[in-house]
């Protein structure tokens, strides 16, 4: 919802001519995703949100003690064991990726996990517990700005794009703007209902806004909801992405 409401007011920040935009495992409303264990969530009294921050380190491995909750709640068995073989995988795939292309040994990886794990607790994170109220739309986060209903925000988008094109005269020589969604394979944040819904109000499988919008979604194997924004083969088709947009 951050990025949206970024989007919305400051759209001029993007390239004029290859505007780009990436959204990775974005976060849906509950009443879209349809999780039960969010739809639970959003009755848990404020004040009890509100020490959520208290929650023991063990939980949290990527700074959002939010997520990691969840995870440990949706899959308890699992969290404790460290994950299945497929989650192994995946980051054995991401560690020697980045020790063959980006000179970072794999020893020094291991260190950096528990290194940043004691550096967030060592910092104040009672943000999480504010992220946790705006997600599940209690007390002063019941607002989400201008992405409060997604398909909204996306048409009123649409038509400033379109009228963006009326008014400039070199329309015709610039790109569309690019929106590029990555998803988790298995996400307990939103599901495959939340991904589903982003992409409809993306107009994704009609091309319904391909006039001026050139959306694109991709789940990412092996995934979740932290995992999807650390892949490597991911970060690299942004990163090419944004040059793209940049030369």
């Amino acid at each position: 919802m951050y990025l949206l409401n970024t989007l919305h007011h400051y759209r001029d920040m993007l390239h004029p001519e290859r505007p780009f935009v990436a959204l990775m495992a974005p976060w849906v409303d509950p009443a879209q995703s349809k999780l039960t264990l969010w739809q639970m969530a959003q009755y848990i009294p404020t004040p009890a949100i509100n020490v959520m921050n208290r929650i023991t380190p063990a939980f949290a491995t990527s700074g959002t003690i939010f997520t990691k909750a969840s995870s440990f709640l949706s899959s308890s068995i699992s969290s404790i064991s460290g994950g299945d073989g497929q989650e192994l995988s995946f980051q054995e795939i991401n560690r020697k990726k980045l020790a063959t292309d980006y000179d970072l040994p794999r020893d020094v990886q291991l260190e950096l996990g528990p290194l940043r794990m004691k550096k967030i607790f060592e910092g104040d994170t009672t943000g999480a517990n504010d992220e946790a109220l705006q997600c599940l739309r209690k007390g002063d986060g019941s607002s989400w700005g201008e992405c409060d209903d997604y398909n909204v925000f996306v048409k009123a988008l649409v038509s400033a794009e379109r009228q963006k094109q009326q008014l400039d005269a070199n329309s015709q020589g610039h790109g569309k703007l690019k929106v590029r969604a990555y998803f988790a394979e298995s996400d307990v944040m939103i599901g495959k209902e939340g991904q589903k819904y982003v992409e409809d109000c993306w107009g994704w499988q009609e091309n319904t806004f391909d006039d001026v919008i050139d959306f694109s979604s991709a789940t990412v194997a092996d995934t979740d909801h932290d995992s999807v924004m650390e892949s490597i083969e991911t970060l690299e088709k942004i990163f090419r992405d944004v040059k793209g947009s940049l030369t």
